[in-house]
């Protein structure tokens, strides 16, 4: 109880930092809510809505939903929930391995001010549900366990697929030391994998596959991996260090070694990446981390001086860069306003960005145009969705459309609409500009524009 009690100390530090920074953003988030809420009204995935990923975390999101009594904001401290469970779980098998209580606490600080879960918790989009799904998985295996770490990293896939290099690293990890129990391993896989999709197959199978492996697989490349991978070792070098050691301690932890190994080589292949989905590999960086720390306190004198103060210097300069440029990031510090305005003009549907237009139609109890909830540019690009024909339906329909712009008057910028899934001819000259909010976002979007369409 006394070592549980201590494990939870940081969390509510984290916990509470989180929480006075919780607000709607522009963010993928939104889609994942609004899917929710879709759900709890009786439409099924796939079926009724298109889902580009495996259909365990909207079910779980339904879940989340009904928790937070349907308020949005308490929707996204879910993810924050995730992050603290998980760094408990993390804090208890460090302290299993080294029997250090200190050396748990600061792996469990480490992880959860490292400065890419300060920045990604910010967002509920299941990577962390993922994580906390791949550690409970890794304890049980580590108890030899198989049937039910293999349960669980079929749980972890069904909520993020770009998860599965950690469960094909635990099977090759299997493979080399301990052949006989891959049976039970696979076989717990296959349960929760076919627990998830047996209903969802035998309702919208085509639709399934059409949905979640022809589109994903093919996606195009957004974000530049090489500014992805510079974002990261910017901004956490040790964990990027801890990475790089692990390879050098593959007598010592086989595991750890092919998991980094498994995930590189996605990150590196899979075209379409963001800096998101490096969360996959932090919780087992940390135990390579714990490693290396154990490492130095044998060999130096002051060794355990030295790592506390080179973590607590490092943790201190990523937070106050988060505080200071990313805790309001993507935040719609004015929603209200534009929910108001969308209620004043009683529009019959609601169509734009994926960051924002479901949040807004959740908020004024105003339909999304065709029921599209995810408008990712990519769905235009490929030619799921048809920006023409949704930007004809903006018209024979009642509808206001939201979208992300840019406005730089110094430097002659003016651009009202930056997505890609308008026809923006059709819109700026058949639509009036309502409303136009600053917004502190990434890259160069400054604004969040709301037009009129009839």
């Amino acid at each position: 109880m006394r070592l549980l009690s201590l494990f939870a100390v940081f969390p509510f530090v984290f916990l509470a930092i989180k929480l006075s920074q919780l607000g709607i953003r522009i963010s993928d988030t939104n889609v994942y809510f609004y899917t929710a809420y879709e759900i709890l009204k009786g439409k099924i995935l796939y079926k009724d809505i298109f889902f580009t990923n495996f259909p365990l975390f909207p079910y779980v999101s339904s879940f989340y939903l009904m928790l937070s009594k349907g308020n949005i904001n308490w929707y996204y401290a879910t993810a924050v929930l995730e992050v603290v469970l998980s760094s408990m779980l993390i804090a208890n098998i460090v302290y299993k391995k080294s029997k250090k209580i200190y050396l748990s606490l600061l792996s469990q600080v480490f992880y959860l001010f490292s400065f890419i879960i300060l920045t990604t918790s910010d967002h509920q989009s299941g990577v962390f549900l993922a994580s906390l799904l791949s550690l409970i998985a890794y304890e049980f295996y580590d108890k030899k366990r198989f049937i039910i770490s293999g349960i669980f990293l079929g749980l972890m896939i069904m909520v993020k697929a770009y998860y599965f290099p950690i469960a094909a690293a635990f099977f090759l990890h299997l493979l080399l030391k301990q052949k006989n129990k891959i049976p039970s391993f696979s076989l717990g896989v296959i349960i929760s994998i076919l627990a998830t999709l047996a209903f969802f197959i035998s309702v919208a199978g085509e639709k399934l596959v059409a949905d979640v492996f022809h589109y994903s697989l093919f996606r195009s490349q957004g974000i530049s991996k090489g500014r992805i991978f510079s974002f990261f070792i910017l901004n956490d070098p040790l964990l990027f260090l801890a990475f790089c050691y692990s390879f050098f301690q593959w007598r010592k932890n086989l595991l750890l070694v092919i998991i980094g190994l498994f995930s590189f080589i996605l990150l590196i292949f899979y075209q379409d990446i963001y800096y998101l989905y490096l969360n996959l590999l932090v919780p087992f960086l940390v135990f390579s981390f714990s490693d290396a720390m154990i490492k130095f306190e044998d060999n130096l004198k002051q060794g355990r001086l030295f790592i506390v103060g080179t973590i607590c210097l490092f943790i201190l300069v990523g937070f106050t860069k988060y505080m200071s440029s990313y805790a309001n990031l993507q935040k719609i510090e004015q929603i209200e306003k534009l929910v108001k305005i969308i209620k004043k003009e009683s529009p019959d549907f609601i169509y734009g960005s994926m960051g924002i237009a479901p949040a807004l139609a959740y908020l004024s109890d105003t339909p999304l145009l065709e029921g599209v909830i995810d408008t990712n540019d990519n769905l235009f690009y490929k030619g799921v969705l048809n920006a023409k024909h949704m930007t004809r339906a903006v018209f024979r329909h009642k509808t206001m459309v939201v979208s992300t712009g840019s406005y730089y008057p110094g430097q002659g910028v003016d651009q009202q609409l930056s997505e890609a899934i308008f026809d923006k001819e059709l819109i700026e000259n058949g639509c009036d500009m309502v409303e136009s909010l600053a917004v502190k976002a990434e890259g160069i979007i400054n604004r969040i524009n709301l037009f009129k369409c009839y």
